[in-house]
């Protein structure tokens, strides 16, 4: 019984200080983002967050007369191997109905890449396609 709770104390302590470590190493992927290209077809802006509901992204792609809005949806936060614990990397995905979107974050220095892989399913015979595109903090202030 005693080395239970001991190996669940450690557990606790493990997953308590990972917690600590991802939430202060990847604050920098955190904020507002706007395409650095105003001319995008693509995605417009981006939302990084770690609230109660724990990480998380909302993204925006371009429509007319106004953008449209992707949602919300969960933010993995990756290192780029199993002993990075930068986690200055994050991977979402969204179902858009008609097409899955998956999408990779990283962060360096005050730009934010962003790679979407769109895959259609709904049988309109449209070609799978990938982009990459660069963002920059909405308010510069806050770099």
């Amino acid at each position: 019984m005693k080395k239970s709770i001991n190996l669940f104390t450690i557990l606790l302590c493990m997953i308590i200080a990972s917690r600590m470590v991802s939430a202060q190493t990847s604050e920098r992927l955190t904020g507002e983002w706007i395409n650095a290209n105003p001319k995008t077809r693509g995605v417009t802006s981006v939302v990084v967050a770690n609230d109660s509901f724990g990480w998380n992204v909302e993204a925006w792609g371009k429509c007319h007369p106004t953008d449209c809005q992707w949602g919300r949806t969960k933010l993995t936060l990756m290192g780029d191997s199993v002993e990075d614990d930068s986690f200055e990397r994050g991977f979402a995905i969204w179902n858009a109905g008609f097409a899955d979107k998956y999408v990779e974050f990283s962060v360096k220095g005050d730009v934010l890449r962003v790679e979407v892989v769109t895959i259609f399913k709904d049988r309109s015979r449209r070609s799978s396609f990938r982009t990459v595109e660069y963002f920059r903090r909405s308010d510069p202030r806050t770099q």
